[in-house]
């Protein structure tokens, strides 16, 4: 996964609360662990995140980050 998306979707959860930005983060901090699997939840909840974002650097960087956790 490109470190810079790592970031933009770092920069996005830095200070909020919301349901959406801790579940990227956890994701996110997860994605670094090589063992971790998505569950199938996990995995259509982020889609579904990725389908309504209208952010485009987000959307691409949540785009990176599913493609990345879904190749282990």
């Amino acid at each position: 996964m490109d470190e810079y998306l790592r970031i933009v979707i770092e920069q996005y959860c830095y200070g909020k609360k919301s349901m959406k930005a801790r579940f990227l983060a956890s994701i996110v901090e997860w994605s670094y662990d090589l063992s971790y699997q998505l569950s199938d939840e996990d995995y259509m909840y982020l889609e579904e995140l990725i389908e309504k974002e209208r952010n485009k650097e987000l959307k691409e960087a949540m785009k990176d980050l599913l493609e990345f956790v879904s190749l282990y």
